[in-house]
């Protein structure tokens, strides 16, 4: 009898289990389900906080992602084919360099190559995009990159990243250049677990049912007010490529990518970075009448940045209206994609200074991508970061004539805009 009760109670048990995980993997958000299938192919990285998982052959994102001994992204290909090249180029970037959405074949790098290949003989172009990498990333992957790959030239193109509010791996509040690094200890029990078929599938159901049941905070961990590198760090990073490859004689092409959205995003205004800057002193200084009335004036001028919104959510908050400070805080949510579309524009102008004032070989396809707003032929589906296959072949055009300028040897401040 006690035996049947026990069975009874096991299954029970059971049935319930298999209902919330089968409730739970129906109602995960999308986001968290995309989150967890980019977090699938990285890995913690005690130095870079992560890195793309080495020697990987799997489905990710409707494409098949092969990755060497170094975690960068091959063409795959008979292994006979991925001969040394006599003259090597590599790919510093983010996840449009990688290849998101893409075939490693189709993403720039590779069409690059092939359009380079019957001009230079031997040359070899390594994708070395990372997915999620800004620029102070792609700094201290520069190092690794030098020593082991020894390439003749890179091309540098970080921005996407560099201008997110919230990073998603390790979101802490923080921007790059100030969060704690992961210890080795916890990068390789961390890694060992997330690797282990069993313990990563619980990992991953256990962060679904606690996004799905748990209530969540009503604000972000990190404030819509943060971007990961901030322009005056961005401008040190890149001016720090630029001493770093001079300094071992390797050449350097700066790749401008655009943040566009479908339709024109007007500039800030002035007057209300100077209206939000004061409504934060008020805030902060706990007086929450003058606050409202500096978020209301500067949200008259602007209603697309997510920053007003957020001070607005947080005001309510303080103010014991949780139910309007949601509100607001998912309207904040909304809009920093708008602040992301602004920053770019102003990031890509500090690459353009940057490789005017030092001489360093500029390729735009922005115009080409979208003069004002983002040809969403040419990007994923959805997406507006990422190229598409056509988009990245525009990509190549543009830098296929400078690769083979400076390969040759020519010197100065080329400058190549792609319309």
């Amino acid at each position: 009898m006690q035996a049947r009760v026990r069975r009874a109670l096991w299954l029970t048990g059971a049935a319930l289990l298999a209902g919330l995980c089968l409730y739970v993997n129906a109602t995960v958000p999308p986001e968290l389900a995309r989150l967890q299938r980019i977090l699938a192919v990285l890995q913690v990285d005690p130095a870079l906080l992560w890195r793309q998982r080495s020697l990987l052959d799997v489905a990710f994102e409707g494409t098949r992602v092969v990755t060497d001994a170094g975690g960068f992204r091959l063409v795959p290909e008979p292994a006979s084919h991925r001969l040394p090249g006599a003259r090597r180029v590599v790919a510093m970037g983010a996840s449009p360099t990688f290849g998101y959405g893409v075939e490693a074949a189709d993403a720039w790098p590779a069409v690059t190559g092939r359009a380079l290949a019957g001009r230079i003989p031997g040359l070899e172009i390594i994708n070395a995009g990372q997915i999620g990498y800004s620029s102070w990333q792609g700094l201290r992957l520069w190092g690794e990159v030098v020593r082991d790959r020894k390439p003749e030239l890179a091309v540098v193109s970080y921005v996407v990243n560099d201008i997110e509010r919230i990073r998603f791996f390790f979101p802490n509040g923080s921007d790059d250049a100030h969060t704690p690094l992961p210890g080795r200890s916890f990068a390789r029990v961390r890694n060992a677990l997330e690797s282990f078929g069993p313990t990563a599938l619980f990992i991953r159901q256990l962060v679904r049912t606690a996004a799905v049941v748990l209530p969540r905070p009503s604000h972000a961990l990190q404030q819509w007010t943060h971007v990961r590198t901030t322009p005056h760090d961005y401008e040190a990073n890149l001016l720090k490529f630029v001493a770093l490859s001079r300094a071992r004689g390797i050449r350097l092409v700066f790749l401008v990518l655009p943040f566009r959205l479908p339709a024109p995003i007007p500039p800030r205004p002035a007057q209300a970075d100077v209206l939000l800057a004061a409504a934060e002193v008020a805030f902060t200084a706990g007086d929450c009448d003058l606050a409202t009335r500096l978020v209301d004036q500067c949200l008259a001028l602007d209603t697309w940045g997510g920053q007003a919104h957020d001070l607005r959510g947080r005001l309510l908050e303080r103010e014991g209206h949780p139910v309007q400070a949601k509100a607001a805080y998912a309207t904040a949510a909304r809009h920093v994609i708008y602040d992301c579309a602004r920053d770019a524009r102003t990031y890509n102008t500090i690459m353009t200074r940057v490789a005017r004032d030092t001489d360093t070989p500029l390729v735009d396809p922005t115009p080409a991508l979208g003069n004002t707003a983002a040809n969403m032929e040419l990007f994923v589906a959805h997406d507006y970061i990422h190229p598409n296959a056509a988009g990245h072949r525009i990509i190549a055009d543009c830098v296929a004539p400078v690769l083979q300028r400076v390969l040759a040897g020519e010197r100065g401040g080329i400058v190549q805009v792609c319309k």
